[in-house]
Parts: structure tokens; C-alpha cells; sequence
């Protein structure tokens, strides 16, 4: 994909954290669950504080998101 030299928006979820990463033009976007969410970097399974939420996506001629959140 990389060669394509074309923006690529890869959106994934529920993964109970958020997360975006690029690499070239490829972009990785983890939408958070909307139960709770998970510490990123922890070696044991650990529940963050962080608000829970939804991803909300707009395409157009560029791809844009938000977040929403809930709670505290």
C-alpha cells in the first residue's frame, strides 16, 4: 500500500482504549469501547479512568474523527 502513494484510513474498534498511529500514508485509528477502557501500557490487565466513548467518522475529501466521551 505503501507504493499506492494514496492516503489509506484503516479504523478499528472496540479495543477498550484509543489509539492512532501513521506510517507513511497508511493511518491506524482504535476507537475506544463504549463500556470502559483498558491501561495501553501495562503488563497485567489493568481498567483506566479514562472516559469511555465512540468514534465518530467523517469522510469527505479528507478523512476526518472525533471522539465523544462519556463518564469521568
Amino acid at each position: 500500500m505503501q507504493a499506492a502513494n494514496k492516503e489509506v484510513h484503516l479504523f478499528c474498534g472496540h479495543y477498550h482504549t484509543t489509539d492512532e498511529r501513521s506510517d507513511g500514508c497508511i493511518h491506524q485509528y482504535i476507537t475506544p469501547s463504549i463500556f470502559y477502557q483498558i491501561k495501553k501500557y501495562s503488563e497485567t490487565l489493568e481498567r483506566d479512568d479514562k472516559p469511555f466513548g465512540y468514534r465518530i467518522i467523517e469522510p469527505d475529501r479528507q478523512v476526518s474523527s472525533q471522539i465523544i466521551t462519556f463518564g469521568t
